[in-house]
This record gives C-alpha cells, sequence and structure tokens, in this order.
C-alpha cells in the first residue's frame, strides 16, 4: 500500500530506491523482503508500453483515491478487531468463550479477522433468511469440537 501512495505513476515507480521498497515491505510485514524488494524493483524498471501523461495522471489520482479508501478499510477492521476482542470477553457463553480461548491461543496473524469475517458471516445469514441469532446454528458443536 505504501508503495502505491509513494509512487501512484510508472515514472515515480521507476525512481523508487531499493532501500524505500525494502522499507514499505518490512513496515507492512512481508515475508522474504530482500526478494521481494529487488524483484519489485526490477518489474518496475523494466520496459513497459507508456500511456499519454494525461491518462497516467488520471491513473495516480485513482490510485492515490483507492488507497486512502483501503487505508480507510484497514483502520476500521483494527477497530473491529478491538471492539471484538472486548465483546468476546464479556460474553460468557460456553461456545463463546471456547472460540474465545481458541482466537487467545492463536498465533496466526489476523485471527481476529477471521472471527470478524465469520461474524459478518453469521449477520449475513440472520438477515437473509430473517431469523433471530441462534448460538446453536451459528456456532454448531461440531465445528467447534472439529477445531
Amino acid at each position: 500500500m505504501a508503495l502505491l501512495e509513494w509512487a501512484p505513476t510508472p515514472t515515480q515507480g521507476r525512481a523508487l530506491s531499493l532501500a524505500k521498497i525494502t522499507s514499505a515491505l518490512h513496515s507492512s510485514g512481508r515475508r522474504n523482503v530482500q526478494q521481494r524488494a529487488v524483484a519489485i524493483r526490477d518489474a518496475l524498471r523494466a520496459p513497459q508500453l507508456e500511456q499519454p501523461a494525461v491518462v497516467a495522471q488520471a491513473h495516480e489520482v485513482a490510485a492515490v483515491a483507492l488507497a486512502g479508501v483501503l487505508q480507510g478499510v484497514i483502520a476500521r477492521l483494527h477497530q473491529l478487531e478491538k471492539e471484538l476482542g472486548i465483546s468476546l470477553k464479556r460474553t460468557r457463553t460456553p461456545r463463546s468463550t471456547s472460540v474465545c480461548q481458541d482466537l487467545r491461543r492463536s498465533s496466526a496473524p489476523g485471527h481476529w479477522r477471521i472471527l470478524a469475517n465469520r461474524l459478518v458471516g453469521i449477520l449475513h445469514c440472520c438477515l437473509r433468511h430473517r431469523q433471530l441469532y441462534g448460538e446453536d446454528i451459528a456456532w454448531p458443536l461440531e465445528e467447534l469440537a472439529a477445531a
């Protein structure tokens, strides 16, 4: 995301240094930073067909705007993760407690995001089928036992 914000046009992308690309990848938590940075730099500097300046400028405006939208979504997801963590700590049903404990033990990055996606899916089903939330439907015991 940082690369797109720093260099939304091909001309700006070609001017990015290896250090700047490496820094952006490292700050975003990527793996194999050095290899990826070299591959990105080489791809940005490879010969490409150029768009007219007016088209490149329009793409720049769109890319910067989309990067801003995505940053807002990412910030909202982080806020949602915190809110879900607080809510799950307060909820004391057997199933939600089990899910919360599994998430605390999880070392996978984005484990709260996985839960957020599940909760959004549950909400979607409730709204789609016009049913009230039912813990036995949302968190089947077989599924929890398998996890």
